[in-house]
């Protein structure tokens, strides 16, 4: 019952302590480079950055990334940066 949206997208959720232990400090994260870590559901149509947990790595997130505004805030205080 009740309305269903069939544009819908689901996005994996990526959290910042899965970033923080996947890559080496000064890494590039892509998109393609978060579909190869292991627990990120492939079968989503996207993935977005999350603003839970913590991290301590200085690192560069690609464009074509969808991210939270906590979760920039976060990468941003660590030292890295988010491309626009």
């Amino acid at each position: 019952r009740g309305f269903s949206n069939i544009n819908r997208v689901d996005n994996a959720p990526i959290s910042l302590t899965l970033l923080s232990e996947s890559f080496e400090a000064d890494a590039k994260v892509s998109l393609e480079s978060l579909w190869e870590l292991k627990g990120v559901n492939t079968n989503s149509g996207d993935v977005k950055i999350l603003n839970k947990g913590e991290i301590d790595k200085k690192l560069t997130i690609s464009a074509d990334i969808k991210i939270s505004a906590g979760a920039i805030k976060a990468i941003e205080k660590a030292g890295g940066k988010v491309l626009k």
